[in-house]
């Protein structure tokens, strides 16, 4: 079953660029869309995929995969290890894991821009997503906002001229969802097998920040071959 989408710009002809934004847990693909706004990409399509699964809470919300919650907040709790990664991998993460692959790689004849003009970029939950699926595709870049690595192992190592898309990190140093300790511990991951991997904080909590889409704004147009 292939993913559902929405665009932005909506009627924007022979795309020269594309950018994927993968929301988080519990919101949907209208959620981004302000991100993409706030970007300035010359000729750049927006594509904003629906997670595969109905979230349990939140009416119209999406999911990846399942997160436990707490009874009295329903805000998700993840089960760090001390080191600060988690461990996650069931099916509903395998059958996300296998959509998404499959859509991303049916993005080139779907529009005619080459996955190596393609940027990936997720929040959260959706930044996880990023990170899991985006390094080995052979993408321009990955990006993930407030996310993490949430597989317990490292990506298989790889040499200096198989090092994978490079990925920027953001996240907010107060994050109450995602503590910064758990973020850093999968930039390091990311790193030791060999991944080049920007990791910025900022003063913010689980959220997207002006600074952040700069940031981000500067990434893309280093990876992108912007044409005006």
């Amino acid at each position: 079953m292939s993913l559902s989408f929405i665009t932005y710009p909506q009627d924007l002809q022979q795309p020269q660029t594309l950018f994927v934004l993968l929301h988080g847990w519990g919101a949907n693909h209208q959620d981004l869309v302000s991100i993409a706004a706030g970007l300035h990409l010359p000729h750049c399509q927006f594509l904003f995929p629906n997670a595969p699964f109905p979230h349990p809470h939140a009416p119209n919300g999406r999911m990846w995969y399942n997160l436990e919650t707490d009874p009295l907040t329903l805000m998700p709790t993840i089960p760090w290890f001390q080191d600060g990664t988690t461990d996650k991998d069931d099916v509903y993460l395998q059958r996300s894991r296998g959509e998404l692959t499959e859509w991303l790689l049916s993005l080139a004849t779907i529009t005619g821009v080459p996955l190596t003009q393609t940027l990936l970029a997720g929040f959260s939950q959706g930044g996880a997503m990023a990170l899991d699926v985006g390094v080995d595709l052979g993408l321009a870049g990955v990006i993930s906002c407030s996310g993490y690595w949430h597989r317990s192992t490292p990506p298989e190592n790889r040499s200096a001229d198989r090092r994978g898309a490079p990925v920027l990190m953001i996240h907010g140093k107060s994050d109450p969802v995602i503590p910064l300790r758990a973020a850093y511990a999968s930039a390091q991951q990311l790193q030791r097998s060999g991944i080049l991997v920007d990791f910025v904080e900022y003063g913010m909590g689980h959220e997207i920040q002006l600074l952040a889409l700069k940031r981000m704004q500067q990434f893309a147009e280093s990876r992108l071959l912007l044409l005006s």
